[in-house]
């Protein structure tokens, strides 16, 4: 379905997140790619414009810990506090996607997890992967849980796993399901 969105003719929803008072939408347009701050109650909108290119092969796009909202870009990963954005780290094609979980920012690829907390509020570069799968594993998203992440990949499989008490890792992931 074509919308007609803030002056542009919107080709699709990329993701859609609330935090803080805010729905945020992620808007692919046939000009350009969009992040879009909705205000519950009015309905008053803002557009945060920066540019860039959602990319492809990403799944979840948006992130949140309630008071701000990460973007997730096919070359960077971007805060947004206040209504600013803030480019925190340049990537190659590292991320597929990001998650807020059990305190921590994470992200995917395909077939890792990463944890992006330190990057959250700074810049930097993509650390170090908390967990590498067998090759074939393709992560499509992470969810939070009850004292848990879980990442499902695509074939159907969900792993539920802990970071470890120190941070340098996750515990061998568990299937939970199919």
């Amino acid at each position: 379905e074509t919308v007609d969105h803030l002056g542009a003719t919107a080709i699709s929803t990329r993701g859609m997140i609330y935090s803080d008072g805010y729905v945020w939408q992620m808007v692919n347009t046939a000009t350009d790619d969009r992040l879009v701050r909705i205000a519950i109650g009015d309905w008053t909108t803002s557009t945060i414009t920066t540019g860039d290119s959602l990319g492809v092969g990403l799944s979840t796009l948006l992130a949140t810990d309630g008071n701000v909202v990460w973007a997730l870009f096919d070359d960077k990963l971007v805060r947004v506090q206040a209504g600013t954005p803030t480019t925190v780290c340049t990537l190659s094609s590292e991320l597929r996607g990001i998650a807020y979980s059990n305190g921590r920012l994470l992200g995917h690829g395909d077939n890792e997890i990463y944890d992006l907390t330190a990057l959250s509020y700074s810049t930097g570069s993509l650390p170090a992967a908390l967990w590498t799968g067998p090759a074939g594993i393709l992560i499509n998203s992470i969810a939070d849980g009850r004292g848990w992440t879980y990442a499902a990949d695509y074939r159907g499989i969900i792993y539920k796993m802990q970071v470890k008490s120190d941070g340098t890792g996750l515990d061998v992931p568990i299937v939970a399901g199919s």
